[in-house]
């Protein structure tokens, strides 16, 4: 095989890596093991993205469309192009559901009893998809492949094509990785029922078609009886290899959903409780700010008239000033005459001040001031 350069034919973009949903990877398994006489094939739903530091687009793989075989053979199959106008169809509807641009981005199909690299009908064929979309993959399982220790052994490779039709196709191998992706994988992982389903369904389909064939060729009724058997032959090891292993994994997820049903509602209760829990100590914090609020308000107030008294007592104490301010202070030079003088006015205003004048007086306002100590010290 070559090595990836990120460029597909004529300089496209190629696929980078492939990223295979685990639903998507079980529904290819069990189509891939339903039969080791002939190949199957299927094709790819999902999207692809370019990312930041790849060398090519990145192939998410979220579902898969099951095919009917026009043609069953051990080396090879084919289908209608009514089915890929069909599958088309289906991959515009999931678009429209998920809101993102899902579409047909490969095709996949088995190798029983053989090596899992593709045949070189198996990259032309993907050279020929290539032409009409550069990023289209390819998927191949190997099953049935017993080792010498006669355990199975299941193979998986992403391949694409390189090259053209007139020189020739070379296979060029995609890494490829199970892994969710959480998108649409919410949605069309509830399709793998379905697509299990679809796919016992179409198994029949195919078996009944080859069986009402057999019958109209019959040249005689020894003919059809061995025909007939031959189909009821199908249908029992159909019952027993397909349709009762589906019924019993489809009864174990039954099981598993309810089981996670269960756990999940107790869940909901605990966090239920929970959240009774905190909304109860917020409302208890929430009285308790309330009431912090009220006594600092409070105390804010007391504190709000203290300040309004000591501002009052303030006030009066400056509009006393200036009476007091009336007597200015002596120079540093001036006479013991001058001092006694001085000293004398002060203590006459401070008495007419504080007492008051006794009945029938005239109050000093209405006398001039006697002077004090008019002799000299």
């Amino acid at each position: 095989s070559t090595q990836s350069t990120g460029k597909g034919q004529g300089g496209a973009m190629s696929c980078a890596r492939v990223e295979l949903a685990p639903d998507a990877y079980f529904v290819c398994l069990s189509h891939a093991l339903v039969t080791d006489q002939e190949e199957i094939m299927g094709l790819l739903v999902g999207e692809c993205e370019q990312m930041p530091g790849e060398s090519g687009v990145v192939a998410r793989v979220a579902g898969v469309h099951i095919l009917t075989r026009s043609d069953k053979k051990p080396d090879r199959c084919e289908i209608s192009p009514m089915q890929l106008a069909g599958a088309s169809a289906e991959a515009e509807r999931l678009a429209c559901i998920t809101g993102r641009p899902v579409r047909i981005i490969g095709w996949y199909h088995s190798h029983p009893h053989i090596t899992v690299l593709p045949s070189h009908v198996d990259v032309r064929t993907q050279g020929s998809w290539q032409m009409m979309d550069d990023t289209f993959i390819g998927l191949i399982f190997s099953v049935f492949n017993e080792e010498a220790s006669k355990t199975q052994r299941i193979q998986t490779i992403a391949f694409q094509s390189v090259g053209d039709a007139s020189q020739g196709y070379l296979e060029k191998e995609v890494p490829i990785t199970i892994a969710s992706h959480g998108w649409p994988q919410d949605l069309l992982g509830t399709r793998s029922p379905y697509t299990l389903s679809s796919l016992a369904r179409v198994l029949f389909e195919e078996e009944k078609a080859m069986a009402d064939q057999a019958r109209q060729d019959a040249l005689s009724p020894l003919q059809q009886m061995h025909g007939i058997s031959i189909h009821n032959k199908f249908l029992s090891k159909f019952v027993e290899y397909l349709i009762q292993p589906l019924r019993q994994h489809f009864s174990n997820t039954m099981t598993n959903s309810r089981s996670k049903l269960g756990s999940m509602r107790a869940k909901k209760a605990r966090l239920q409780q929970e959240l009774q829990r905190l909304e109860a100590q917020v409302a208890e914090q929430t009285v308790k700010n309330e009431r912090a609020a009220t006594t600092v308000a409070a105390e804010a107030e007391a504190a709000a008239a203290e300040n309004a008294a000591q501002a009052e007592s303030v006030g009066e104490m400056a509009r006393s000033a200036p009476r007091s301010a009336e007597f200015a202070a002596p120079s540093s030079n001036a006479t013991a005459s001058e001092l006694a003088d001085t000293l004398g006015a002060v203590v006459n205003t401070l008495a007419a001040d504080r007492a008051p004048p006794p009945t029938g007086a005239s109050s000093p306002a209405d006398s001039p001031a006697s002077p004090v100590g008019g002799a000299p010290a």
